[in-house]
């Protein structure tokens, strides 16, 4: 993986573990519209997907049910609970700030993108990241390549000198559609086999192990 320039990170099973905090939230947001609580277990497997295809899947065949409503109450759960129920991946804080330094730093996720900024300050990793695209400034999510694409625009790096990390197949997928060097991290739900068939190039257990894979005496400043 020599002369990369860029990193285009995940966010949510990949720089962060917020799982408790969107079931809390999600939870919360079924209750206020009078709808049976769902198992964590069953939200936390479709982290990664666009909240409003989480909410469709978790009201499927329930007739009068207003998706905005939900993820209005939600978006105000999780930014009561967010700060309190999320933590960083290990290694986050020492990956990102070996990296800041070298490469320039993206995330491309499927949550809004103030969702994001508010964690990102509170952690103190806002200033790691020249590009932050979220499912707001797109029209297609991740497997589609445009949220890597609109994050490689503002970082002005061509798609063959980044690289994308991700912990689903969805983030493999859009990453080799658009061109990049694809790393699988096992910190979320999906295991190696499905991140290589996802396809990854390279999957690594966690983020420290990035600092090893990209080697730095060969990258372009």
């Amino acid at each position: 993986m020599s002369s990369k320039q860029a990193i285009v990170f995940d966010f949510d099973g990949t720089l962060v573990d917020a799982s408790e905090a969107i079931c809390h939230s999600f939870n919360q947001a079924l209750r206020k519209c009078e709808l049976p609580r769902m198992d964590p277990r069953e939200i936390r497997a479709m982290i990664g997907r666009p909240l409003v295809g989480m909410f469709e899947s978790a009201v499927e065949g329930k007739a009068g049910v207003d998706a905005d409503h939900l993820i209005r109450e939600y978006r105000s759960a999780f930014f009561t609970h967010s700060l309190v129920l999320t933590r960083l991946m290990p290694g986050a804080e020492e990956t990102l700030t070996h990296f800041s330094s070298k490469l320039k730093l993206g995330i491309a996720t499927s949550r809004k993108s103030d969702g994001a900024l508010h964690i990102l300050k509170n952690f103190g990793l806002l200033d790691h990241f020249s590009a932050v695209v979220g499912i707001e400034h797109v029209s297609e999510s991740k497997p589609d390549p445009e949220p890597i694409h609109r994050t490689l625009e503002q970082l002005q790096v061509p798609a063959d000198q980044a690289v994308m990390v991700g912990d689903t197949t969805d983030d493999m997928t859009a990453g080799k559609r658009a061109g990049l060097t694809s790393v699988g991290v096992t910190t979320g739900t999906t295991g190696r086999d499905e991140l290589i068939e996802g396809g990854a190039d390279h999957v690594v257990a966690g983020l420290s192990a990035l600092v090893d894979l990209v080697d730095l005496s060969h990258l372009s400043s």
